[in-house]
């Protein structure tokens, strides 16, 4: 159970279930709340213990479950 009030996840691996899963648990409980996935994000260490504002910009693939994304962390005063 989630028990954030979350808009989507963000993470810098490749997948939030093990390269091996075949159930993709976890991607089931997150869409099941309405939270968006993006994985396989990279320097992240810029945002760490930071304020800031993320953008991402998917490509409009017509009739796919996923696409890859412009993902931007604009760095704010708070």
């Amino acid at each position: 159970m989630i028990n954030f009030n979350l808009k989507g996840f963000g993470i810098d691996t490749i997948s939030v279930d093990s390269v091996d899963s075949t159930d993709f648990m976890n991607h089931r409980k997150f869409l099941k709340n309405n939270i968006i996935l993006i994985e396989n994000l990279k320097n992240l260490n810029g945002v760490r213990h930071k304020y800031f504002e993320f953008y991402v910009l998917p490509l409009n693939i017509k009739g796919a479950d996923g696409a890859p994304v412009r993902a931007i962390a604009r760095l704010t005063d708070e």
